[in-house]
């Protein structure tokens, strides 16, 4: 069985890029036979996009910026059983 791993990244603040960068090396490092990867942007204005699960490394940051064909993702505690695990970038 795979372990749902919620991937968040980006944010409002000047480290913003640094953590797409992060975020893109994570997914580059998991192995995605073991973990299901659910990413969750949070844009520069502070809005929380939720991806498609990832099934395999995504090649670009640009990837990692899918504001277009995102789910819009509220934090709350109805949210917190969503993953077993989290990194944040």
């Amino acid at each position: 069985m795979k372990i749902s791993l919620g991937l968040i990244y980006g944010g409002k603040s000047a480290e913003h890029n640094v953590s797409l960068q992060t975020a893109l090396a994570v997914t580059k490092a998991l192995n995605t036979e073991k973990f299901d990867i659910h990413p969750i942007y949070i844009t520069e204005e502070g809005e929380w996009l939720r991806g498609e699960k990832l099934t395999e490394p995504v090649s670009n940051v640009k990837m990692l910026q899918f504001e277009q064909n995102a789910k819009t993702f509220l934090p709350t505690s109805l949210n917190e059983s969503m993953f077993s695990a989290a990194c944040i970038g």
